[in-house]
């Protein structure tokens, strides 16, 4: 469709400029040349170069359908952020046509989302393959589809026990098609061997839809990669494997035969960071607490070492009153002081009971409730015993 509009613009342009004098002895003569030249490019399918002597004839002659024809090159080339760009420049330039204003706008408003996101497809994909985005099923591969900006992984699953595997940062504003061109040396594979009781298979934290009774080759970039294998009775088990260029290796029961700690098994605690929380500000309760208690007692320290009667009190060049006063605040820091110490210690101990008695998450979100026991002992002391 593109192609086609972008044929009726150059047609009318063609229309609409001069012809080319023989001696091109003026800047439109040249761009002309040079526009025309563009369409012969254009016409087999050199893109770059058709773009190249589109921009030269703009910038001897500015005409808004070079600009057009400019964004409809870049948006057939992949680069949707550069021809969005260009649709909104030509919406502000002199002498644009009506017809043209519809069709930049039209263009602009069809780009603008694809403009900030990533945007794939593919381009040679068999029939019956499925492409998955992240674990996830892709529907229509062969059209335009987006993603969030960052890190993603592609694969391409054929029914012949065969996948691929692309891992790495997309531009945004860029149409990425699959497969990529590659560079010789920069591809790796794995074998899965059937393993009894596998019932999912993730690569780099994401599933493949893959039949695991059957034996796959799985193509991937050459590099680390993670492999997890869930088992029938829920245990996830892990395996990382780094590969050189044009090796490989299998994925078997050998590989994988002992549980991942800390995926198959504890997950944290159920209450989340918020004990935590809690018992972080009992501490720096306490810290406070301390430095009020030190401050006050500092205070009353210097009225005694500077008062020269300490029946009276007096301390010489002040009066009665301010030393007084310097040690009732004394007092005051202090009790307030010993306050902050007692409410922060009891933070501590609220948030790290309420660690304690929070179930333990596991995997499949089930829980399990640790054994806890809080006591006292004659002198006022608080404790707990935690059993996992």
């Amino acid at each position: 469709m593109w192609l086609r509009t972008v044929c009726v613009v150059w047609c009318l342009a063609s229309v609409a400029l001069p012809g080319v004098a023989t001696a091109q002895d003026t800047p439109a003569d040249r761009a002309q040349a040079a526009y025309e030249e563009a369409q012969e490019a254009y016409r087999a399918k050199r893109f770059e170069d058709a773009l190249q002597l589109l921009n030269k004839a703009n910038a001897l002659a500015p005409n808004p359908v070079y600009t057009y024809n400019i964004g409809r090159i870049h948006e057939g080339m992949g680069e949707l952020g550069k021809a969005y760009r260009a649709f909104l420049r030509l919406k502000a330039l002199p002498g644009v046509t009506p017809e043209l204003q519809q069709l930049a706008e039209e263009r602009a408003r069809a780009l603008k989302a694809s403009a900030q996101l990533l945007v794939f497809r593919f381009v040679e994909r068999p029939p019956s393959a499925i492409v998955q985005l992240d674990g996830q099923a892709v529907p229509d591969p062969d059209v335009d589809h987006t993603a969030p900006v960052g890190a993603h992984q592609v694969c391409l699953i054929q029914r012949s026990a065969l996948a691929s595997c692309w891992r790495g940062r997309m531009r945004a504003g860029v149409r990425t098609t699959f497969p990529p061109k590659e560079e010789a040396g920069t591809r790796s594979w794995l074998q899965w061997l059937p393993i009894d009781g596998a019932q999912k298979l993730a690569l780099n934290g994401h599933r493949l839809f893959l039949d695991l009774a059957a034996t796959w080759r799985i193509d991937v970039d050459a590099g680390k990669h993670t492999v997890a294998v869930t088992m029938a009775g829920g245990d996830v088990r892990q395996t990382t494997v780094e590969l050189l260029p044009g090796e490989g290796t299998r994925i078997a029961a050998a590989q994988v035969e002992a549980p991942t700690v800390g995926i198959a098994e504890s997950q944290g605690s159920s209450a989340g960071p918020w004990p935590w929380v809690v018992a972080g500000i009992g501490v720096a309760t306490v810290a406070g607490g301390a430095t009020l208690m030190a401050l006050g007692q500092s205070d009353r320290n210097e009225v005694d070492d500077l008062a020269n009667d300490p029946a009276t009190g007096v301390v010489p060049g002040e009066t009665q009153s301010n030393a007084q006063a310097q040690w009732d605040a004394g007092s005051t820091k202090t009790a307030v002081g010993i306050g902050l110490l007692a409410a922060g210690g009891a933070a501590v101990i609220s948030g790290v009971v309420w660690w304690a008695l929070a179930p333990e998450k596991t995997e499949g979100d089930k829980s399990k409730a640790r054994d806890v026991r809080v006591w006292v002992s004659p002198g006022g002391t608080i404790g707990a015993t935690v059993s996992f």
